[in-house]
């Protein structure tokens, strides 16, 4: 059984649902929970954004004039209450993200954030399970069959000798 739901903590801890399709609308500035549960396991995804605006010297060299973007500033995955581990890359090159949702799929689970739009519309899948993350793929919303990015996530130990 999917149960999906999801909840702002933000300014005023606004409670929102899940939308089409199990789909959450993510913050443009605080933190959102997605939730899941999926082959009996709790899963919960913390979305943390902050909006910006071009008077910041952290915003980004953008073609398209925005005044304001939003920036993902962390991303938490837990799975049965223990922090999956997530690179920075896989979320700190993410503009104004939309919405998010948490799905199972041959046996691991994927994170799938949309956002941006126009012709900068973008989607990413974050494939993980219960100790990390494994691989992101990003694609343009305008070519959704082939990813412009992949990139595979490998555990490296570190060994005295």
């Amino acid at each position: 059984m999917l149960y999906v739901s999801a909840f702002l903590t933000a300014a005023f801890g606004t409670l929102l649902s899940a939308g089409a399709h199990g789909q959450t609308s993510i913050a443009k500035d605080g933190t959102t929970v997605v939730h899941a549960v999926l082959a009996g396991k709790k899963i919960e995804a913390t979305i943390t954004t902050v909006r910006i605006g071009t008077d910041s010297k952290l915003f980004p060299k953008i073609e398209w004039g925005a005044p304001s973007v939003t920036l993902v500033q962390d991303l938490e995955i837990t799975v049965e209450g223990k922090k999956a581990f997530v690179p920075r890359s896989v979320f700190a090159d993410l503009l104004d993200p939309r919405t998010a949702s948490i799905r199972l799929q041959k046996g691991v689970f994927v994170l799938t954030a949309a956002g941006a739009d126009g012709a900068e519309s973008y989607f990413v899948r974050v494939v993980f399970d219960g100790t990390r993350v494994k691989r992101r793929m990003v694609y343009s919303s305008l070519v959704p069959a082939t990813p412009t990015e992949d990139t595979a996530y490998r555990l490296t130990e570190l060994k005295d000798e």
